[in-house]
């Protein structure tokens, strides 16, 4: 399963704008194989907007958390993406 979500996560209008896209993949577990081109393809999608975008638009920062090929973790992930902790960072 994947999920995008996105937010700026700019603190002044001095610094550049910032967005946060959050995916859940499956990393770990039967379904890793998968998880992993799904964090690739996030991943070179991500380069390939940051590279191309105009000045003063926002650049892209990846969020991915881990289902574990599980119910249980893909909640605890979906938890983690509504509020993750430092993301802001």
């Amino acid at each position: 399963m994947l999920t995008v979500g996105a937010c700026d996560s700019s603190t002044s209008n001095t610094e550049p704008a910032k967005t946060v896209v959050g995916i859940a993949a499956p990393l770990t577990g039967s379904l890793s194989r998968t998880g992993r081109d799904v964090r690739i393809g996030a991943e070179m999608a991500l380069e390939l907007a940051n590279e191309s975008r105009t000045e003063g638009a926002y650049s892209i920062r990846l969020y991915v958390e881990d289902t574990e090929s599980t119910t249980a973790g893909t909640e605890a992930a979906f938890q983690n993406l509504v509020l993750p902790e430092g993301y802001m960072q």
